[in-house]
């Protein structure tokens, strides 16, 4: 089953928001940057696995970044839990902002 959770980095004024699988692998994940929350990244494993197999995965990374190389399990800072509502407002309003962007 898939949660979602919002988790602050102050060293880098960054918030993260990841969608996690029940093996604690993100499915998508959301940077969004200092006060302004502007969108660093939004990037989806779906989307990344088609365009690896595409030959397209550079264009892909530069666009909407980067997935997490490890399961949250095993990051030690703190998450807060959100509703998949409030996830996927998030989302799309990053993943809007990247493709009008870039």
């Amino acid at each position: 089953m898939a949660r979602w959770i919002r988790s602050y980095w102050d060293e880098e004024d960054v918030t993260f928001y990841w969608e996690v699988g029940g093996d604690g692998w993100i499915t998508r994940h959301v940077e969004l940057a200092g006060s302004g929350l502007d969108p660093r990244a939004a990037v989806s494993l779906q989307e990344w696995m088609r365009e690896l197999e595409a030959g397209r995965i550079q264009e892909y990374q530069a666009k909407y970044g980067f997935l997490a190389d490890q399961p949250i399990t095993q990051w030690d800072f703190p998450h807060e839990d959100l509703t998949r509502e409030q996830y996927e407002r998030v989302w799309l309003a990053a993943k809007r902002s990247l493709e009008r962007d870039r």
